[in-house]
């Protein structure tokens, strides 16, 4: 089979009805689960929107804590202009929210929308990567996919930055040449955008554009433009919000202020890792009852304010302060046990990886209401095979397909976000938009292992097709 990128035609009736399906199931577990209230972050996504289309701008800053002692929550503390938090998902929320009268339910359906709409993204890809059936199978298995579904309703980022990202790396990487200057610029835009909802695919970006030259290296000098493009639209989508950063904290803030916090409150001390297992109350229940429902909820933000007024001798620090500290703590508590620092990346490593995820976690604190035990246990056990599935299938994948660059693209993309993770802190919920890469690889492997030489002569036919599209 050939292994290298190309575009090839879709079989439009599959793939819609594939869509179609994605869109049932999410959009029935969206009136199963009407009732659930938003939980941490949610709450501030909402908050966050109410103040923007309140005329009081982008709020979210550590002067919540600063000023007040009330609560290690920032949702439930008075709010104060900032950039705690990156800012196109109170964006987003705030646009449907302005033509749908504060609809929750509104903001819901239209991921719902979204992600389904992404399901038919991975097709795209997938069959440009790989091959049809690859892409058929894998575009299914997203469909299905329990986590994929049960996120759809839920108010993080992750479903609109899988959307973003998708669509970005489709308009990269999908045609058998060099995308045009068009899809460049797009894919700029795009990718800004995926920066403003989730802050770590900004430093990935690097990485993205040196593979980018690599793959394509045939078509230099062409190649170093289409970069060029892409980086360059990309900074300018950027710029106005890293400008506003500026005038509002008098310090260069990219994106957000909340990067450094993450990582101290990965390595703020041995107790975040070394007391596990927790007790059963603050863990999933059995088997994983040695995975903690909340990895670093020791470490919340009063603790890092009071140290920060002691580096920075002040009552009230700043948020450039504030975060100045966390990256000092951070690094000094790193540099004092290395030993340590590793260990404590494995664990963090397994708060990501491992088969809960948020909808087990939901269950177990009692989000969804009351569940039909049997029910409640046949939706986890289905969210945690069909996990484990796709994480057992996709190394015969990349085995079987290393000759392929897009496979080394993925696997370049999961080891940035294993290093990033492995140095802040696990969650489930970060895995989630590397899953459909994961889900691409384990379906190609599927059907290269069990291909027939009639499945070869499919694939030439193809081929052929391909030659006279090109041609006409």
């Amino acid at each position: 089979m050939n292994s290298e990128a190309q575009s090839i035609p879709t079989n439009r009736k599959t793939v819609w009805i594939i869509i179609l399906i994605a869109f049932g199931l999410r959009f029935a577990a969206l009136m199963v689960t009407q009732h659930i209230e938003p939980l941490l972050d949610e709450r501030l996504y909402l908050q966050r929107a109410e103040a923007l289309l309140n005329g009081e701008g982008f709020i979210g800053s550590y002067q919540s804590w600063v000023r007040h002692n009330d609560s290690p929550l920032l949702s439930e503390l008075p709010q104060y202009t900032g950039s705690y938090q990156p800012p196109f998902y109170t964006m987003f929320i705030a646009a449907i929210y302005a033509i749908t009268n504060h609809s929750v339910f509104a903001v819901k359906l239209i991921q719902v929308i979204l992600s389904s709409i992404t399901v038919g993204f991975v097709y795209w890809i997938a069959a440009a990567w790989f091959d049809r059936k690859s892409a058929t199978i894998a575009a299914a298995y997203c469909a299905v996919y329990p986590n994929f579904i049960a996120f759809s309703h839920l108010l993080w980022t992750e479903t609109v930055f899988t959307f973003l990202i998708l669509l970005a790396l489709g308009l990269l990487t999908t045609t058998k040449s060099l995308p045009s200057r068009m899809r460049c610029a797009s894919a700029g835009v795009l990718l800004a955008w995926a920066a403003l909802t989730r802050a770590a695919i900004l430093y990935f970006m690097p990485f993205l554009f040196v593979w980018f030259l690599i793959a394509y290296w045939n078509h230099r000098p062409k190649v170093v433009g289409r970069v060029l493009i892409t980086g360059i639209v990309m900074i300018a989508a950027l710029s106005p919000w890293t400008i506003r950063n500026y005038k509002v904290h008098h310090a260069l803030v990219i994106v957000d202020t909340n990067g450094p916090f993450n990582v101290w409150r990965g390595n703020a001390g041995k107790q975040t890792f070394l007391d596990r297992p927790h007790d059963p109350r603050l863990s999933y229940a059995p088997p994983f009852e040695s995975i903690p429902i909340m990895p670093v909820r020791a470490n919340w933000a009063p603790e890092l304010i009071e140290i920060a007024r002691k580096r920075h001798d002040t009552d009230l620090p700043t948020d450039i302060q504030v975060a100045e500290t966390a990256k000092a703590e951070s690094i000094k508590n790193i540099k004092s046990d290395p030993k340590y620092f590793m260990h404590a990346g494995i664990y963090k490593l397994v708060d990501m990886w491992n088969p809960t995820s948020f909808m087990i976690r939901h269950f177990q604190l009692g989000q969804y209401g009351s569940v039909n035990p049997a029910v409640q246990s046949a939706i986890e056990w289905a969210a945690i095979s069909t996990y484990c599935l796709a994480m057992l299938l996709a190394f015969p994948g990349i085995v079987l397909h290393l000759k392929n660059k897009r496979v080394w693209f993925i696997l370049l993309m999961l080891g940035y976000f294993c290093a990033i993770h492995a140095i802040a802190f696990g969650l489930t919920r970060f895995r989630l938009p590397l899953m459909p890469f994961i889900i691409m690889l384990a379906a190609a492997g599927v059907v290269t292992m069990f291909a027939s030489p009639d499945d070869d002569e499919d694939e030439a036919m193809d081929d052929e097709l391909v030659k006279k599209e090109q041609t006409a």
